[in-house]
């Protein structure tokens, strides 16, 4: 099938992870980069940038739609994949569909505040929603939305994946991601109770910590790829604490950590207990007594995390990497 898809293509995001999946499944694609394009019609450097940012000026927002329908028109896909608040205009869906017999599907990753007004507006014209979380379902249908599905996050093998590595673990607990409060809370008990344990955080935003105790474990430092993997395969406790804004849903680390080789303590992740189980092929905390308890096993008994981990990893690339994902929409927009 000849698919377009738009977004942002770094090489590390949602976007590029469908782009791998769709390639390898042996699609004919094209994309369009929708905040690369646009920025060839701002004006007023980059203050016009900050301001559009906050408010979108319709005119360049136009110049750049324009683009994206006459790519499409010359390409004549079979599907469309938009992905979050792309500036894709309504107008623009409305025309192709006009013209082409074209299936616009929305891949929706986020919380339902995050929700922009060109998604809103859109909703006719958007044969299937795939949303990261089942809770959103009900809501896109009372929003007009026509077909959603429950299609979760997922692990890229390409970016993340090793084989298993059973060796030395240099770190005990590690921690990737920015600074959140809920975080520090989490990562500062664990130094209060297990002082002797080698912990490390990476992640942007971290001096702006108030916990001292905190500070020595910092390094101010974001990983992606196989820097990343390579963290995660040299510590026995991956810590996933998820933002209070992905709740029920898990983020993109619930299926990065696994697939990279590593043992995962989450933060509660209610839409993913019944499929990832617990001390089978993650382990979960709900409370402060339970990350303390759930700590302790693990630092008393490495060869049982080490079984948790590379079973996560073989049922991850079993069943839960961005391939099985596309199979799934695919399928869905065929029914």
């Amino acid at each position: 099938m000849k698919i377009l898809l738009t977004g942002q293509f770094d090489h590390f995001c949602l976007e590029t992870s469908y782009f791998r999946a769709l390639k390898e499944a042996g699609h004919k694609l094209e994309i369009f980069e929708t905040k690369k394009n646009i920025t060839k019609y701002i004006h007023f450097g980059k203050w016009g940038k900050l301001f559009h940012t906050f408010v979108p000026v319709q005119a360049w927002s136009k110049k750049s739609n324009r683009d994206f329908v006459i790519q499409a028109k010359k390409f004549q896909p079979d599907i469309i994949f938009v992905f979050a608040n792309g500036e894709i205009l309504p107008s623009s869906l409305a025309f192709l569909k006009s013209i082409i017999p074209v299936k616009v599907v929305l891949v929706w990753p986020d919380g339902l505040f995050n929700l922009g007004n060109n998604i809103m507006q859109s909703a006719p014209f958007y044969d299937l929603i795939a949303s990261y979380s089942y809770t959103c379902e009900p809501v896109f249908k009372q929003c007009g939305f026509k077909h959603t599905a429950w299609i979760p996050l997922a692990a890229d093998p390409f970016a993340h994946h090793e084989p298993f590595y059973s060796g030395h673990r240099e770190f005990d607990i590690s921690f990737v991601g920015g600074w959140r409060p809920e975080r520090e809370e989490a990562l500062a008990t664990l130094i209060k109770y297990f002082p002797s344990a080698k912990l490390k955080i990476w992640g942007p935003y971290w001096k702006r910590s108030k916990n001292k105790s905190v500070h020595s474990h910092i390094i101010e430092k974001p990983l992606y790829g196989k820097e990343f993997t390579k963290i995660v395969q040299n510590s026995l406790i991956n810590m996933n604490i998820i933002d209070e804004t992905n709740y029920p849903a898990a983020n993109m680390r619930f299926f990065e950590i696994p697939v990279a080789g590593g043992l995962q303590l989450a933060s509660a992740c209610p839409e993913m207990e019944s499929t990832y189980l617990h001390n089978e092929t993650v382990m979960y905390f709900h409370n402060k007594e339970e990350l303390l308890n759930r700590v302790e096993f693990a630092l008393s008994n490495r060869e049982k995390c080490l079984q948790i981990a590379k079973h996560a990893q073989e049922y991850t690339l079993a069943s839960h990497t961005y391939q099985h994902r596309i199979q799934e929409v695919i399928e869905l927009l065929n029914k």
